[in-house]
């Protein structure tokens, strides 16, 4: 299988494609989700030791109250509509790439749907 030049990955395991039209999520990454969550909460690039405790005290507290939601089968969050509609606008334009003739212009649309 063919390796991507930048990583040790296969390409196949790079290519979201299905996942977009399945509806799945695009990050092969959970953690990075919670990654960049902590550090919005952490809000410092060099806090002191008990900045970060209490900080990692609330994220428990918050893990502890979503596994409460989840044993009492209370709903998730619901997403928020802006990505929502990005969703649907990702997934119109990648229903649409077998029809394109032009991958350039294709790659163009998707670059500036990302930027936005």
């Amino acid at each position: 299988m063919d390796r991507h030049p930048w990583t040790s990955s296969p390409l196949l395991t790079l290519n979201h494609h299905e996942a977009v039209l399945a509806g799945l999520p695009r990050s092969s990454n959970l953690a990075e989700g919670w990654h960049n969550g902590f550090a919005g909460m952490v809000a410092t690039p060099n806090p002191s030791i008990w900045h970060f405790l209490d900080c990692l005290k609330l994220e428990q507290d918050i893990t502890e109250w979503k596994m409460v939601k989840q044993q009492m089968k209370e709903s998730p969050e619901p997403r928020r509509k802006k990505w929502i509609e990005y969703d649907a606008r990702l997934q119109a334009l990648i229903e649409d790439y077998d029809n394109e003739e032009d991958k350039l212009d294709f790659l163009q649309r998707v670059g500036t749907l990302m930027s936005v």
